[in-house]
């Protein structure tokens, strides 16, 4: 029996469904595999290189899989039927810790993971109810299986309206999938947990995208009137914002990241020592540590996505004011040096 594809408009739902948000919704075909093939769960080199490649930030915004139903395992009728995102690294920790069998139908949210792409609108009520009028899954039961992390960006009632599907939000991690199917819900199930090593992983990403400001920073060294130390004044603002402050998290004093990154940058003044025309410089050093905190809160559990906007309307005002202030004793500290 050959899974079934078809094009639908999915922007319709938007305008039939009375309540659904505002969403992203892909218009692009449906590419989807048939029955009789099935998902390689085996992982080669290539596929570590890949994730460890992405995890450093490279190709990150391309690593993405085509839509369509998968097979894992030897799925029937009776198998369960989950639903993901078409980023690759979340569709890789699906084949390396599920060992059932599963229809697994992958939803367009343009190669971004569940958890920001339910944030973001593109994991959403409208774009999985276009997949499941899209796609014909040969199952007898109505059930399917949502990430739970997925929460934020589905309306499950109707989905159920229009599809006449029954909605049910699986475990945090994919690797209690298993677990979830054969004994139910438990409480560690629902539980997010962003302890040291979770941050750790995201800390490559974070210090690879520095790299272009650091280069930035080496040069303006060079320049005549910036003080010499303008790269290490850098470097330091990187490491403090980009490690200190994501492995220190836990206890850091105040819940808005960006006045954080404040108190941390106050290292900087150290430099003063050696350099008193360096201030201004290092006051920009200290913006530069207060944005890539203030940037890592929409990476954590702690805080909400209404708690994100609430601190960027807080913060970019006064970031934009000690810009202003740094630029300007930058400005006079090179006049002095030059003229």
């Amino acid at each position: 029996m050959d899974v079934k594809a078809s094009r639908f408009d999915a922007f319709s739902i938007m305008f039939e469904v009375s309540g659904i948000k505002r969403e992203v919704v892909s218009d692009r075909y449906i590419k989807h595999i048939v029955s009789e093939q099935k998902v390689d769960q085996k992982f080669y080199l290539k596929d570590h290189l890949w994730n460890i490649g992405v995890r450093c930030n490279i190709n990150r915004d391309h690593y993405k899989i085509p839509t369509g139903l998968y097979q894992f395992g030897s799925p029937d009728e009776n198998s369960k039927v989950l639903v993901t995102g078409n980023y690759k690294l979340t569709f890789d920790y699906l084949r390396k810790y599920l060992k059932k069998n599963y229809w697994v139908l992958v939803i367009d949210t343009d190669g971004i993971n569940v958890w920001c792409a339910a944030g973001k609108g593109r994991f959403g009520t409208a774009e999985v109810i276009r997949m499941l009028k899209s796609v014909e899954i040969p199952v007898s039961h109505n059930e399917i299986i949502l990430p739970q992390l997925s929460g934020p960006g589905i309306q499950s009632h109707l989905i159920t309206q229009v599809t006449g599907k029954k909605v049910i939000f699986g475990p945090v991690r994919i690797e209690d999938m298993d677990t979830f199917i054969t004994d139910g819900m438990h409480e560690s199930m629902r539980q997010v947990n962003f302890n040291l090593k979770d941050r750790l992983l995201l800390l490559p990403v974070e210090i690879v995208s520095s790299f272009k400001y650091l280069l930035v920073a080496l040069i303006l060294s060079f320049v005549p009137g910036l003080p010499k130390e303008t790269f290490w004044i850098f470097l330091v603002a990187s490491i403090l914002g980009n490690v200190i402050h994501p492995i220190f998290l836990p206890i850091m004093p105040f819940r808005k990241f960006y006045l954080n990154g404040f108190l941390l940058s106050l290292v900087l003044l150290l430099f003063l020592i050696t350099n008193l025309n360096a201030l201004g410089v290092i006051l920009f050093g200290m913006l530069y540590t207060s944005f890539l905190t203030m940037s890592f809160t929409g990476s954590t559990t702690f805080t909400s996505l209404t708690g994100v906007k609430a601190e960027m309307d807080e913060a970019v005002p006064f970031m934009i004011k000690w810009g202003i202030l740094a630029f300007i004793i930058t400005t006079i500290n090179i006049l002095r040096e030059v003229l």
